[in-house]
């Protein structure tokens, strides 16, 4: 089965593990999380603040499991967001722990900046029978549960089918077999 098509910017973005690392076997990709990414190759003066997009209402939601738990957590996916956050009492409530040194400052819609707990790195993501890691922005108070933002798109080479209902169908891909699964998503608030 044929993954999304590698090109220049693949090591960019992902690592291949050599070793066995956190119950990851050797050869699993790891998608690398952009912002800790950023950080380690700025210098100090670049480090003051970075500005992430906001959640919007009007997007459409998935239901993935986190970290082996059995409930599902309700995932906002916002593809204009460059990161994945998780509010921080469902990242406790999952028994999923963070790094407080890698914070970043999250502007909101009305322009206030809210400074993240720390980052979540390679959290268990499983979505139907696919399996995938993340790194998650851990956040105070968040308005959402879990905003799902391009690193899952480009992680999954998620496909996108509209309506002109609002409804929206995914194919979503396991980078490290090729496993092709297809699904529905659901208006924010509204549930499985």
């Amino acid at each position: 089965s044929e993954l999304c098509s590698p090109d220049d910017t693949f090591e960019t973005f992902f690592d291949i593990l050599e070793k066995e690392t956190d119950g990851m076997p050797v050869g699993t990709i790891v998608h690398r999380d952009i912002i800790e990414s950023y950080l380690n190759e700025t210098d100090s003066e670049g480090k003051k603040i970075i500005l992430v997009a906001a959640p919007s209402e009007d997007l459409r939601c998935i239901f993935p499991r986190l970290n082996g738990h059995p409930d599902p957590v309700e995932g906002i996916l916002d593809m204009g967001s460059m990161i994945l956050c998780i509010d921080k009492r469902q990242a406790v409530g999952r028994g999923i722990e963070w790094d407080p040194s890698t914070v970043l400052h999250m502007q909101s819609a009305n322009g206030s900046l809210n400074r993240t707990l720390g980052l979540a790195r390679n959290v268990l993501m499983e979505i139907g029978d696919l399996q995938f890691r993340a790194q998650l922005h851990v956040v105070e108070k968040a308005p959402y549960h879990l905003l799902i933002g391009r690193p899952f798109e480009s992680l999954t080479c998620m496909e996108t089918k509209g309506a002109r209902d609002g409804s929206l169908e995914l194919t979503l891909t396991c980078p490290n077999t090729g496993h092709k699964i297809q699904m529905g998503t659901y208006p924010r608030g509204r549930g499985v």
